[in-house]
Order: structure tokens, then sequence, then C-alpha cells
């Protein structure tokens, strides 16, 4: 699976400047923080570019979710294939993602849209300089 989303409103390659990212409340690193700010939500946004890539071994989290058939051989794929069992060694599987001034690329992503709110005349800093979750 293949995804890639353009920013509404693309950050610009020279507003991206360095800046900190914290690692713990003592530990930062220097990274390359894009930089933007919206009028319709008056909102500063600065967030970290980024690339991940990783590999994964399924096979244990798997039994641990209960999958212990699909992984140990003994499951019945009737449907799937023409062999009545069918013996899987391991599963694995592959991630990718890049963030950068002109959106998202990933192998597979989930997105979300949240409602717009009413309009506010205070400016809101949204700052991603710590650890951050992405969905």
């Amino acid at each position: 699976m293949y995804f890639k989303g353009l920013w509404l409103q693309p950050f610009l390659p020279q507003s991206t400047r360095p800046g900190l990212f914290f690692t713990s409340h003592f530990e930062y690193q220097l990274v390359d923080m894009m930089v933007t700010m919206t009028l319709s939500l008056m909102l500063v946004l600065a967030l970290p570019k980024f690339q991940l890539e990783d590999s994964f071994q399924l096979s244990t989290a798997l039994l641990k979710l209960g999958f212990r058939d699909l992984v140990t051989g003994n499951v019945n794929l009737t449907g799937f294939t023409q062999e009545r069992l069918l013996d899987i060694d391991a599963v694995y599987h592959k991630a990718r993602i890049a963030v950068d001034e002109q959106g998202t690329e990933t192998s597979a992503a989930t997105a979300t849209a949240f409602p717009r709110h009413a309009h506010s005349t205070k400016i809101l800093d949204f700052i991603v300089d710590r650890p951050f979750v992405f969905l």
C-alpha cells in the first residue's frame, strides 16, 4: 500500500531552520524544524522533518494476540488457498514514512480529519519539540 499526502498549505523550504527537539527533560538534539503560520486558524506550527523506516518480524506479536494457529501452521485457510492447511514460517512487516515541507509519504497510512473550529483572534503556538506518536 502506498500513500502520498500533500499539505493543504505546504511549508516553505526557506522557512525550515534548525530547532531543538527534546528527547527527555535534559537531553535534546538539533533537527530541521519546518515552520509555518496559518491565518485561517491563527496558528504557528513547528514540526520536525523526519523519515523512518523499519522492518518487523511479527510472529511473536501474532502469538500474543491469539493467532496461534496462523503462526504454528495449523490454520485452515480454505477459501484463501487451494491448500487446506498452510504452513507459515514467519510474518514480516516493513513500514516507511517521510514527512517534509511538501507533505507525507508512507507505505501505509491512516488519516484523521478534525473539524474546523470557529475563528479565534488568539494565536496558538503548536511546537512539536518532544517525542510524539503519529497514527
